[in-house]
């Protein structure tokens, strides 16, 4: 997959001023890069493998040689209507907007791809990859719910072996070990710089804001993860000089947590920033969760002899909530309301995302004994609930001023 960060860019990059600049350009580089794939895609004749969930490991396509993305980077609220002909109301609205947004084939991006990876973590995604799998050839793997349980790993291992075979007799070709292990350094690097970046956001006042945090920590979600690794580079290193000089975004520090933070819930940064606060972490798959339990980076072992056993190994370690008992959640959790200092969490409790929401109150016990106060909003994709979300929020972020 090409690149679009070549030495000229790269110089072009270190000019720029500072953090918001870099950002700018990042964002515009995102709104152009799907656009891109398609041409490189019609130029090269390579296959298009798109993936969804942060479970899918993407080392296997790297090493493929293919042209690979996150499926569907432009769902939103929109789609639901389209999702409604075949999934209920009353249903998660993640995989219904994605299933919505194939049936309006109005992405460019998703109509190009050729086949998707994805696991079936919940219900929802369950039922609706049977649906979207009529569309577009998908492979559908599993993720054992009891993570810690002797035999979980190895029934990983074997899914992710049946997984890249089922890559394998797509393409007609096979993927070599020795390629796959070059692919994990390339994403272990990109899993170092990650975790420099979160790190860098404990101090206070943070050098970046949450939602460009969300940008940046997942631009090897479009990106190929070589320009990722390049872009954060240079980012660490202007938010590296914004910590010496002290200068930042200064509010009520806040963890965003809950239901996973997608482009139709960007409103919780924007609604916690405009009321005063400032979102330092987010437990969510984009952010926190990639780490485990934020005890260290927690990478590919590439000393390991099974590169295969190596990568099911890491991808065992993301404390989702369809895992039971859940405790490594939990512990993430509590790392990094400490660790990042927070004054308070706010609980993303998306409607009918119901492993995230049933987890709430396990969470809140948690934290309370910690003494750090949560707030749960039950929202939407859409800005029908924004201002009942922004008073409360509101309300929240005063009540943690007075104490």
């Amino acid at each position: 997959m090409d690149c679009i960060i070549d030495e000229k860019v790269r110089e072009e990059l270190l000019s720029l001023g500072g953090v918001d600049d870099l950002m700018g350009w990042l964002k515009q580089a995102l709104y152009q890069r799907s656009q891109q794939i398609v041409e490189e895609k019609e130029r090269t004749g390579k296959k298009l493998i798109g993936f969804f969930c942060m479970f899918s490991p993407r080392e296997l396509l790297d090493a493929a040689d293919v042209l690979y993305s996150f499926t569907a980077p432009s769902f939103s609220e929109k789609d639901l209507a389209a999702g409604e002909l075949y999934l209920p109301k009353t249903f998660c609205p993640i995989p219904k907007a994605i299933l919505g947004l194939k049936i309006n084939r109005t992405d460019p991006l998703f109509e190009a791809t050729d086949f998707i990876i994805t696991p079936a973590p919940c219900d929802c995604k369950m039922k609706t990859w049977e649906y979207l799998s009529q569309m577009v050839p998908m492979y559908i793997f599993d993720i054992p719910k009891k993570f810690d349980e002797p035999d979980a790993g190895r029934y990983f291992k074997s899914e992710i072996g049946r997984l890249r075979e089922r890559i394998e007799e797509f393409l007609g070709y096979k993927i070599s070990d020795n390629v796959i292990r070059e692919s994990v350094h390339v994403f272990n690097r990109n899993r170092e710089l990650q975790f420099e970046h979160c790190n860098l956001r404990q101090h206070n006042p943070s050098p970046i804001k949450g939602v460009d945090s969300f940008y940046a920590l997942t631009s090897d979600l479009l990106l190929n993860v070589r320009d990722s690794n390049i872009f954060l580079e240079i980012l660490n290193a202007k938010m590296k000089e914004c910590v010496n000089k002290n200068a930042g975004y200064s509010g009520v520090r806040l963890m965003l947590a809950g239901a996973p933070v997608c482009w139709p819930t960007f409103k919780f940064y924007e609604l916690i920033e405009e009321c005063g606060g400032e979102v330092v972490i987010a437990e969510s798959c984009a952010e926190a969760r990639k780490f485990f339990k934020y005890e260290d980076v927690d990478l590919v072992d590439e000393t390991k002899a099974d590169v295969m056993e190596a990568l099911a190994d890491k991808y065992m370690h993301i404390p989702c909530a369809i895992w039971t008992p859940n405790t490594a959640r939990i512990d993430l959790i509590k790392n990094l309301a400490h660790k990042f200092k927070v004054k308070g969490i706010v609980y993303n409790a998306l409607e009918f995302c119901h492993p995230f929401n049933a987890e709430f109150q396990k969470v809140k016990t948690a934290l309370d004994v910690e003494g750090v106060p949560s707030l749960r909003i039950d929202g939407t994709f859409g800005n029908s609930d924004r201002e009942q979300m922004k008073i409360r929020i509101e309300g929240f972020i005063e009540m943690l001023r007075r104490h």
